[in-house]
């Protein structure tokens, strides 16, 4: 046992012995104190990142050996000492205060730098995220590793060049604040403001006119007309582009709902920046003028109206009286697409004058809205029913047109009663210079022609025979040129000459015909009218030829009833 104890004691001198050989104290109970370290980061300077910065720490301790000589120690974190860091978030100074453990006792501090994060830096982020319009910044954001920077915090920032709209015109300059420093420069583009004042100041059946106010003073090149399916701009059709602020659109349907947008833009460097679309106008375009086809009596105290319909109208309002003025006139409708209408009147025995119009219905700020179209010819419930027509066009020629004109005045309006018989040459009368007519070209043998008075008088016969054919009248006189005419098919003309060759025909029918002339624009236009809604038998003309003979005739429910030749 004693030989155990005497073991240990030398061991442990050994080991005093050996520490003291190293200049260090042996009272284990003493640790050394720390207070004159110096403390210092591995860098003296960081920049901000918006977290805590914990560099790593250099702790170097100056003592003084057994023999005075000074001798400097680097201490170990966590071994020798503990290091606690305070300011170490934002920009400024930095402060570490480090506590020794272990063989060492006491504290000491050191500092470090934490520099401004520059806001040119490609990790801080400025995103416009709403547009900049005239007279207004845009909306945006600056962040910085996830966080939101805020202004008059962390940065100032200056918006100019906002007066006018244009493509990357407008300047934002930004400048740190506090954590942050430098600035950055950044462009945006600059919108126009919405376009307001929008008034509809004509509506026709293919054009609306629209205006609204200027942008002049916000530099725009101009503006842009939209149609849309609905009030949110769906399906958006550009119908004019403009530099002035109105404008006339011609390419609209008739009896169509509009819904119509504005927008004002600026073109520069080859870029286009665009307002918003503006609020919606609603309008609607007129409908086409309908064409009356005739009224005619029906039995009961009724008259019949008939009309060929225009394109997308809501329906037709007819307006009728038995006077031609129409005074105290009566109105009624008839909806939808429908095309013709009995009307009751107090008596059909008496002339009615009738006219017709389309209209248009849609709601309008939850009211219902009417938009009328134009009127109609005027026409009367005596002979106002076209029972045959027939046409033929003529050449350019003033003498001759203005002998055509004069015919057919004599003879429009001409009443022809059942069983009447209408004389060409009793009705016109002889064709003089007296009366107005020309000397115009006449066929004088089968290979001459030669100026006379009234001549081309021949196609009028020639038309109204041909309308005649068609109606299934009896054909009472009619003859051939001596040449062929150009104006209807081979065998079918009709010549006239004062004294010696008329054309006549008789009404075969139980009703009154009215014969209308109309001759203008290259066209003439021979009408019979009833008053009646009755319909011609189905006529079939055929002509037949044999060398210099052609030989017409005209079948009726399968039987030939008139025949007629000719040779040239």
């Amino acid at each position: 046992m004693k030989k155990t104890i005497i073991s240990i004691t030398f061991a442990v001198a050994l080991m005093v012995s050996c520490l003291a050989g190293f200049g260090l104290s042996i009272n284990a109970a003493e640790p050394a104190d720390i207070s004159s370290a110096v403390v210092s980061a591995t860098n003296s300077s960081y920049t901000y990142t918006g977290s805590a910065i914990e560099p790593s720490v250099t702790v170097k301790l100056t003592t003084t050996d057994e023999g005075g000589n000074p001798k400097t120690v680097t201490l170990v974190n966590n071994t020798d000492y503990k290091a606690v860091f305070s300011n170490n978030v934002n920009a400024g100074e930095g402060a570490i205060t480090v506590t020794g453990v272990g063989a060492y006792k006491g504290s000491a501090k050191g500092t470090f730098t934490i520099a401004p994060k520059s806001l040119s830096d490609s990790n801080v982020k400025i995103r416009f995220t709403e547009k900049s319009k005239v007279g207004r910044a845009p909306s945006y954001t600056v962040t910085y590793n996830g966080m939101t920077l805020k202004k008059n915090r962390d940065y100032s920032v200056d918006f100019t060049k906002l007066d006018k709209a244009g493509y990357k015109t407008g300047r934002a300059r930004f400048k740190g604040i506090g954590n942050y420093s430098g600035s950055s420069s950044e462009e945006f583009s600059v919108y126009p403001t919405i376009v307001k004042g929008i008034k509809v100041d004509k509506v026709q059946q293919n054009s609306i006119s629209l205006s609204w106010n200027t942008k002049a003073s916000e530099g725009v090149s101009g503006y842009k007309v939209y149609k849309a399916d609905d009030a949110n701009g769906k399906n958006a059709k550009l119908l004019a582009t403009v530099k002035s602020p109105g404008a006339t659109l011609s390419d609209v349907d008739s009896a169509t709902v509009y819904r119509l947008f504005v927008i004002a833009y600026k073109t520069n460097n080859d870029h286009t920046v665009k307002s918003d679309f503006s609020a919606m106008t609603l309008t609607c375009t007129k409908p086409k003028k309908p064409t009356l086809n005739y009224v005619v009596k029906k039995k009961g105290n009724k008259i019949y109206a008939n009309w060929t319909g225009v394109y997308n109208a809501s329906g037709y309002q007819i307006k009728y009286a038995a006077n031609r003025k129409l005074k105290n006139a009566k109105k009624t409708n008839a909806k939808g697409s429908r095309s013709g209408k009995n009307i009751k009147v107090a008596d059909n025995g008496i002339a009615y004058f009738v006219k017709i119009r389309a209209y248009k219905t849609y709601t309008k700020n939850g009211k219902k809205v009417t938009v009328y179209g134009p009127w109609s010819v005027k026409m009367s419930s005596i002979f106002g029913r076209v029972y045959k027509s027939y046409t033929t066009n003529y050449p350019y020629n003033p003498n001759r047109t203005t002998n055509l004109k004069l015919a057919c005045k004599a003879i429009d309006g001409t009443i022809v009663n059942p069983g009447a018989t209408f004389s060409f040459n009793a009705t016109v009368g002889k064709r003089t210079a007296a009366k107005g007519y020309k000397p115009a070209t006449i066929f004088t043998g089968a290979n001459s022609h030669a100026d006379g008075i009234g001549g081309g008088v021949c196609q009028v016969a020639t038309t109204m025979f041909n309308a005649a054919l068609l109606s299934n009248f009896k054909i009472v006189e009619r003859h051939q040129h001596s040449q062929k005419v150009t104006y209807a098919p081979t065998g079918r003309d009709s010549a006239i000459f004062w004294g010696s060759e008329d054309f006549k025909f008789k009404n075969t029918t139980k009703y009154p015909i009215k014969i209308r002339m109309f001759c203008n624009n290259g066209k003439l236009t021979c009408q019979f009218m009833v008053s009646y809604k009755i319909k011609p038998a189905k006529v079939s003309l055929n002509v037949a030829r044999n060398g210099k003979n052609y030989t017409l005739t005209r079948t009726v429910g399968g039987k030939v009833n008139y025949t007629t030749r000719s040779n040239y």
